[in-house]
């Protein structure tokens, strides 16, 4: 799954003077596809006494996390009528790896739209292993309605996520709370009596909406207050079991959980004007 940077590398590995592919100074690119990583510890890269990363090292640091892990994206979505109703179609998704790593729990995909009580799923996301492999998934006796092919909503869901957080696509495309992606499917044509025993497919492919300046700085703001709640709420739980620790220790273990959570506080600090520097950029 992943580990720690070796420590006498960590200050330099994302400086122009690191040397690559020599010994011992292997390149981070190549290994992180050689072994699938989904994630490396650099601790050197959240001091900020003055004798830490530069902002440069930083983004090159945040470029190559993203390049490891898992990451899926929604690259087909089609309906196709239902011979037996006129009142429902099947939309079948094709969801597409594009990370090197997998999703080590069970990953189901989601649909949801108007006149759908509860949200659909369907398990098996995390089966989609390989970078560039495919898996359709088909929801049958969905609404066919201008309502709900209108705005449908595909997302992810995982029971092993933590309570506030969300496993997000590899794309634009959904809401300004960053919640799945949206798109819109073409209304089934009236069924002849002479096609009446097949489904007629039709497909639309699901294409990202264009994200503004201000819709991404809200939801930028909306995922920077929920991480901050969460990471707040992470620490109170810390503190509770420290109780149950023999009370030598106790005073170690309540500073553990200030450290954990200083240490998130600053990574999304980082991200949090990383984001709102890129948002700027848009239109």
């Amino acid at each position: 799954m992943g580990g720690e940077l070796r420590p006498e590398l960590q200050s330099t590995i994302f400086t122009d003077n690191y040397p690559h592919n020599t010994e011992f100074h292997q390149d981070f690119d190549l290994c992180v596809n050689v072994t699938h990583a989904t994630y490396m510890l650099n601790g050197y890269l959240f001091i900020e006494d003055g004798t830490g990363p530069t902002e440069d090292e930083i983004q090159r640091a945040k470029i190559a996390s993203a390049a490891m892990g898992y990451s899926f994206q929604v690259t087909q979505v089609q309906v196709a009528e239902n011979p037996a109703s006129k009142i429902s179609v099947t939309v079948t998704v094709t969801v597409t790896q594009t990370g090197v790593a997998p999703f080590y729990y069970p990953l189901a995909l989601t649909l949801d739209c108007t006149g759908i009580t509860i949200p659909r799923q369907l398990p098996g996301v995390e089966t989609i292993v390989v970078e560039g492999d495919s898996r359709e998934f088909s929801f049958d006796d969905v609404p066919a309605s201008a309502e709900c092919l209108g705005r449908v909503n595909i997302g992810l869901s995982s029971a092993h996520v933590y309570p506030g957080r969300r496993v997000e696509f590899a794309q634009v495309g959904g809401d300004e709370n960053g919640d799945g992606v949206f798109v819109t499917l073409p209304l089934p044509p009236t069924l002849a009596p002479s096609v009446a025993s097949s489904a007629v497919p039709s497909s639309s492919t699901a294409s990202p909406t264009v994200l503004t300046k201000s819709v991404c700085l809200k939801r930028n703001k909306v995922w920077y207050k929920g991480e901050k709640k969460v990471n707040n709420n992470d620490r109170k739980a810390c503190y509770n079991d420290c109780p149950m620790i023999p009370k030598k220790d106790k005073r170690v273990c309540r500073k553990n959980c200030r450290s954990d959570w200083k240490n998130e506080k600053i990574i999304n600090n980082h991200q949090n004007r990383a984001n709102r520097k890129e948002c700027k950029k848009l239109e």
